[in-house]
């Protein structure tokens, strides 16, 4: 099924599925790096980046980034449902966690969960 999408109007953001593997040099440990993938449908433009935790922090930082590499915001950040961004979910809502909510108000724009109605516009 092919979606139609505007250009830079929806950021889609989830963390990978599987962990990428980084080596302590030192201790030669390997530790698992967990990857935050966002991706521009509309060109398929991608910004990947591994962190060593799915906190919280690590999430708000990735968008952060994400938007920095990108040169500028979206209207509309879709995520899946995640821990470190959703709360709950109903079946025609989602409750975004306070964190979450705090970033989309920042950055004043709407936040979609898997393409329901929006939960803020301006």
């Amino acid at each position: 099924m092919h979606l139609n999408h505007k250009p830079g109007e929806v950021m889609q953001v989830d963390w990978a599925g599987d962990t990428a593997a980084v080596i302590d040099t030192d201790t030669g440990k390997i530790i698992p790096a967990y990857v935050f993938v966002a991706t521009l449908p509309y060109s398929g433009y991608s910004y990947v980046e591994a962190f060593f935790s799915m906190n919280q922090e690590a999430w708000t930082a990735a968008h952060v980034n994400a938007y920095k590499y990108f040169g500028g915001v979206t209207r509309i950040i879709q995520c899946d449902n995640l821990k470190t961004g959703v709360q709950k979910h109903g079946k025609d809502e989602a409750v975004l966690n306070k964190s979450y909510q705090d970033l989309a108000l920042l950055i004043k724009h709407t936040t979609t969960y898997k393409g329901l109605k929006p939960l803020y516009s301006e």
